[in-house]
């Protein structure tokens, strides 16, 4: 993970990634000292190993920068519930589990947008979504009547419709609930990572997928955009591996119960969100 360094700010006195920064053969000291994830002891956890190796080399070349955990962990007493809004304005999967999650990896695309006219609002609201316990990465779009699509960045990084992002969020089991998040947009080449303790409780639920609306307006319009894919999940809870694809399939429908948007499964570890509504 090499590339520009910015400002880390935030808390814990942890610093962004210098210039050239290989993960792959980095120090444990250096990998806490820049807040990004350790690699598991490749005997005892071989799978989680290797897929901490494969992000590692995947990401050496791109720029990378630190960024305040307050941005992106909210404080214990703003946690209410999990991070997914109501399912009834989502489509995708969630997964519970007996046993705390641990670790969540995706990839997914940014779709381009079409605004849907709407009785309520001048714009459509839509958002993409990859969770675990109260983890939540959220981007935020917006579509107008003339059809000129806003996304909102993640951990500092500009996302436009087209790119490809990916994520991996780490939670401990155990107090103080210790958790990093990294995030890199492929199609810019950049990475971004936060990591603190949150006090959470253990994170038993994860969740992929899309929605519509806005607080204000959660029941608006949902805006034409055709397929999003989910790709490369890879779920793990302190008892082994589990498929997101095998929890709850979420499909979007209108206050009529006719069905806007729907999961498709494709394999044990990707499954694509289809605009139905017309």
């Amino acid at each position: 993970m090499a590339g520009t360094q910015e400002s880390a700010g935030g808390q814990n006195g942890l610093r962004a990634a210098p210039p050239d920064f290989d993960a792959a053969a980095a120090t444990e000291r250096e990998l806490i000292d820049y807040g990004l994830p350790r690699r598991p002891d490749a005997y005892t956890r071989p799978g989680l190993a290797a897929l901490w190796d494969e992000r590692a080399r995947r990401y050496q070349g791109f720029g990378h920068r630190r960024v305040d955990p307050d941005g992106v962990f909210p404080e214990v007493d703003q946690v209410t519930g999990t991070a997914a809004i109501s399912r009834r304005w989502t489509c995708g999967y969630t997964l519970r589990s007996s046993v705390p999650f641990v670790t969540l990896l995706a990839t997914w695309t940014i779709p381009n947008l079409m605004y849907v006219q709407s009785p309520r609002l001048p714009i459509d609201h839509f958002h993409t979504y990859v969770y675990l316990g109260f983890i939540d990465l959220h981007i935020e779009m917006t579509v107008n009547q003339s059809q000129e699509v806003i996304c909102s960045p993640l951990l500092g990084l500009d996302i436009s419709p087209g790119d490809v992002m990916s994520a991996v969020i780490c939670m401990g089991a155990e107090p103080p609930g210790k958790a990093t998040v990294l995030v890199a947009n492929e199609t810019s080449g950049e990475t971004a990572n936060s990591s603190r303790d949150t006090g959470y409780p253990p994170a038993v639920e994860i969740g992929a997928g899309v929605g519509r609306g806005h607080p204000d307006n959660p029941v608006s319009s949902l805006a034409r955009f055709g397929i999003v894919y989910f790709d490369e999940i890879s779920a793990t809870t302190t008892d082994g591996a589990r498929s997101l694809p095998d929890g709850e399939a979420i499909t979007m429908v209108d206050s009529s119960g006719d069905t806007l948007a729907k999961p498709v499964r494709l394999r044990d570890w990707a499954f694509k969100t289809v605009y139905d509504a017309d």
